[in-house]
């Protein structure tokens, strides 16, 4: 008999069995466990992408391209077409071959107001037809 159990005993009793919790149940909880976590993960990401298809807007007008960003608390970047030094569109594989989508960055002469050299665009649908957008505003004269 474990002497740890002793002091759980009243004088003169005698242990007849001892049992531990079940392995069994363990390794149900554990795979329970897993489960849940990644259903909480999948979740997180579900909210992620619903939040910024509803958040995040990119506008391009006739003199800049405004990001604005937010639901309740509003923020906006804008980067006037004469402070644009440089577009680049970028594409990862899957962007590119399934979900034809890219960034597009926005490189500026000196900074934007927020104190930026840069804009970017993340996960734009048809990237370089919106370069090209911004690209007929930008060498108009």
């Amino acid at each position: 008999m474990d002497k740890s159990l002793e002091k759980f005993l009243a004088p003169g009793e005698k242990v007849v069995e001892v049992m531990n919790y079940s392995k069994a149940q363990f390794i149900w909880e554990l795979v329970w466990g897993f489960v849940l976590l990644i259903v909480i993960a999948g979740l997180y990401f579900i909210f992620r992408a619903i939040y910024r298809l509803i958040t995040i807007k990119y506008i391009v007008t006739d003199q800049r391209v405004i990001i604005k960003r937010g639901l309740i608390g509003q923020s906006t970047q804008s980067l006037s077409y004469s402070k644009i030094t440089d577009v680049h569109v970028e594409q990862g594989i899957l962007g590119r071959i399934l979900l034809h989508t890219g960034t597009i960055t926005l490189d500026s002469a000196g900074n934007t107001p927020e104190g930026e050299e840069e804009m970017e665009l993340e996960w734009v649908d048809d990237p370089f037809k919106t370069k090209d957008i911004i690209y007929q505003h930008l060498h108009k004269k």
